[in-house]
């Protein structure tokens, strides 16, 4: 019979792509689940030892797919910074972020007339750079002011959009002098966008008036 010691266990011996495969099951199976929560994957998974959190660290493809979900009261640049650092870590593999900012019931445009919970620059910390490999993006509860002050050619492998800017500034927004958002109006992949609570497809004239596509 082969002793095996204490300070070596059986698990130790599994190649890292076998690992790797390992701890994309731990992963929630849908999308819209994988958080940075600190009790689930692939956070946990950093904290099993220190090779897991090794592996873990710098595996693309279990980092693909990432999901913010905050009060807008709660939101600051630490969690921000957070996420883009585990957004990030999917390297060249596709992406999907989602950021849903959690709105007060009094809406976003009386929040920022005053010094209470000032808005970071949600946008601008996540997007500072192009990012070649996001497919797939979701905002909601992000100014459009935000949105619109964005350079364009950052989304080039953009292919699904879903905007969501109710109880935000967007209908204080200067939208006569400063024009529509034209922020994805060059994302050559993009072929799905949808606007509003469900994600529903917009028509041609809120498109129009709002948010400059690229077939327009």
């Amino acid at each position: 019979m082969q002793v095996v010691s204490s300070e070596s266990p059986p698990f130790e011996s599994v190649p890292n792509d076998i690992l790797q495969e390992i701890l994309l099951h731990c992963l929630p199976t849908l999308s819209i689940a994988i958080s940075l929560a600190p009790s689930q994957a692939p956070t946990l998974l950093t904290h099993v030892c220190q090779r897991w959190r090794r592996v873990a660290l710098t595996f693309p493809q279990l980092w693909k797919c990432m999901r913010l979900e905050v009060r807008r009261a709660e939101l600051d640049d630490t969690k921000l910074r957070t996420f883009a650092a585990a957004a990030a870590r999917a390297k060249s593999a596709p992406r999907n972020l989602q950021l849903v900012i959690k709105l007060p019931l009094l809406g976003l445009s009386r929040l920022n007339t005053g010094s209470l919970h000032p808005m970071p620059n949600v946008v601008h910390k996540l997007f500072d750079t192009p990012v070649s490999s996001l497919t797939r993006l979701a905002l909601r509860g992000v100014p459009a002011a935000q949105i619109h002050d964005l350079p364009r050619g950052l989304f080039p492998a953009l292919d699904t959009l879903i905007l969501h800017l109710e109880g935000t500034d967007k209908d204080i927004f200067q939208r006569d002098v400063k024009g529509p958002l034209t922020t994805f109006s060059d994302a050559p992949a993009l072929r799905r966008v949808g606007l509003g609570p469900a994600g529903s497809f917009p028509s041609e004239a809120y498109a129009s008036s709002n948010i400059a596509l690229p077939w327009q």
